[in-house]
């Protein structure tokens, strides 16, 4: 009988207006005063820019990259190229940096001419002045704005904490090509006829990857588009197709299109390269000692 007081006690408590607001506050988590006055727990609002990386391994700011590195051609209908080349950038900070790349694709000649080639060749062999225009990619110059916005760490399996710096680049520069006129002979061999040079403007853009190894070193592994405007042979319709076919077999190409006095008619086309490259980044001056500390504005 004793337990019969202590259970309408209970009871009047769980019904009591004060609990009923404390469980709606408890809901709400924005409010810390109830209607009633009464003071609830809540729970603390969220940070608006918390700190991704505690401590930052490395430091870029005020440091010159010096990025040598090697890749290659990857969208090229005829010629399959490797390009070797050097990066300067210097990082005003964290984030932003100017380079200043050149690059140059050193295969040349009959050596790096895919097997499309002489594919489209021998279906018009019994043509025997029908020649085939191949653009061979030579330098590459160019200033690029780089911009990175993240950098992190993984810790793959346990073994090892991995130091990551993620960038985009865009720029603008100077693109030379060779253009190369290709015929195939009676006995099969594909031959270079004619090699002139095409000079254009080109703009850039692109991203890549850091894999910091030290304060001073990393891996970088870097993908850009270069796109050029350029004045190409004219097939769309009968007419300039004709008048085009009509042009002497080496002068059948892109550079006709500005020769004074060519009949040659063109429209202008969008070429893009796409480039891949890896190689290392050394940065110099030598890095502190102690690793800094990231902060919201980096």
């Amino acid at each position: 009988m004793r337990r019969w007081p202590l259970l309408c006690l209970a009871c009047a408590l769980m019904l009591s207006p004060t609990a009923s607001f404390a469980a709606d506050a408890d809901e709400d988590s924005d409010s810390g005063v109830d209607d009633g006055g009464t003071v609830v727990a809540t729970r603390a609002p969220k940070e608006k820019s918390p700190q991704k990386v505690r401590r930052k391994f490395f430091s870029k700011a005020k440091r010159l990259e010096i990025a040598p590195f090697f890749g290659f051609i990857s969208n090229n209908p005829f010629n399959q190229d490797m390009v070797g080349g050097l990066a300067l950038a210097y990082h005003f900070s964290e984030r932003i940096a100017v380079e200043v790349q050149g690059q140059y694709g050193f295969l040349s000649g009959t050596a790096n001419e895919k097997g499309l080639a002489g594919a489209v060749l021998q279906l018009l062999q019994s043509q025997s002045e029908f020649y085939l225009e191949a653009t061979d990619p030579g330098i590459y110059a160019n200033v690029d704005l780089i911009w990175s916005p993240m950098y992190g760490k993984i810790n793959p399996m346990g073994l090892a904490v991995i130091n990551l710096d993620f960038y985009f680049a865009l720029g603008v520069g100077y693109f030379g090509e060779t253009i190369e006129m290709l015929r195939l002979e009676n006995d099969g061999v594909l031959n270079i006829y004619s090699e002139q040079t095409n000079s254009l403007f080109a703009a850039n853009l692109g991203l890549g990857m850091k894999i910091f190894l030290s304060r001073s070193a990393a891996l970088r592994i870097d993908a850009r588009f270069y796109l050029t405007l350029d004045q190409t042979l004219d097939f769309s319709n009968t007419d300039n197709a004709s008048a085009n076919h009509r042009l002497p077999g080496l002068e059948a190409n892109r550079l006709s299109c500005g020769a004074a006095g060519s009949a040659a008619r063109c429209t202008t086309s969008l070429a893009n390269s796409f480039v891949v490259t890896v190689g290392g980044s050394f940065f110099v001056p030598g890095a502190k000692k102690e690793p800094t500390v990231a902060s919201r504005d980096n």
